[in-house]
């Protein structure tokens, strides 16, 4: 077979549906475009107006933007199938991901930090209403990890190890990416009950890592494996949430009553933690 073979496929599939690829290409450009404005132009240029100047911005935002430069740039070089396979052969395992998960820590750590001491610039007026929606949202985020980490899921990084997908795949019938989506509901029920650019910063580029991450390892997964595979574990999951499938997957898991548990545990820590470092209680509304 010719090296170039995938390339002539490609190019005559393209020639034989033009117009679907036209309009393919016009969304991709829409959601990009879209995707850009509101989590970097819009972002920046509000930043400029509200500052004075570029010497107020560097001092006032650079510690951020150089926080979230690096902690983007940690995940996205150092979990490289190559750059890691190397590091854990070198390192082993274990201390690889000791050591990467200390970094990911302090970074993420700095971050925070860097966001806390930010300045206010307010886009919105947080409400009881939008209070409620986003901290709804935040509960969904924390159940979807809990019912969904550490599943055996060749699939994504966050699960259990296995080579072939599960015949019973229980919540990972909903996503097969359920840190990940679980991640994203979190960062925008944040976004929504805050309304600070600099929360919008902080937590937009969180949910926007997840959704990506998403895509890069079902494209990982689609290298890697056979077509048939690939078909298999499609036809039993979903990449975006889809809550039609709960009741299968609930069926299907061997210890959902422990999950959930485990779910109203971590959500009741995570809202004495928020209280006691953050000095604001999750349950109480803005004017509460």
């Amino acid at each position: 077979m010719s090296a170039f073979a995938p390339l002539t496929r490609a190019v005559r599939f393209i020639k034989d549906n033009k117009a679907k690829m036209f309009w393919l290409w016009i969304a991709y450009q829409a959601v990009k475009g879209m995707t850009t404005m509101t989590l970097i132009w819009i972002p920046l240029f509000l930043l400029w107006r509200r500052s004075g100047g570029s010497e107020t911005f560097f001092a006032d935002w650079g510690k951020l933007v150089a926080a979230l430069i690096l902690f983007i740039l940690s995940h996205a070089v150092l979990m490289r199938p190559k750059i890691r396979d190397a590091l854990e052969t070198r390192l082993g395992r274990r201390v690889f991901l000791i050591a990467y998960s200390a970094l990911s820590v302090a970074l993420l750590g700095w971050l925070i930090f860097e966001t806390i001491m930010a300045p206010t610039v307010v886009l919105w007026s947080s409400n009881p209403a939008l209070h409620g929606i986003g901290f709804l949202l935040i509960l969904v985020g924390v159940f979807t990890i809990a019912l969904g980490a550490g599943l055996p899921n060749p699939v994504s990084v966050f699960g259990g190890r296995a080579e072939a997908f599960p015949e019973k795949p229980g919540f990972l019938r909903v996503t097969r990416h359920p840190v990940l989506f679980g991640l994203g509901w979190w960062a925008v029920g944040h976004i929504i009950a805050n309304g600070t650019l600099a929360f919008l910063i902080f937590f937009g580029s969180q949910a926007l890592f997840s959704l990506l991450g998403a895509v890069v390892m079902d494209r990982r997964y689609k290298k890697t494996h056979s077509e048939e595979e690939w078909a298999q574990v499609t036809s039993m999951t979903s990449w975006a949430p889809n809550l039609l499938k709960l009741p299968l997957a609930l069926r299907e898991s061997q210890s959902p009553v422990t999950r959930v548990l485990t779910g109203l545990a971590v959500s009741a820590i995570l809202i004495a933690l928020h209280t006691f470092v953050f000095g604001v209680s999750p349950l109480s509304p803005p004017g509460g």
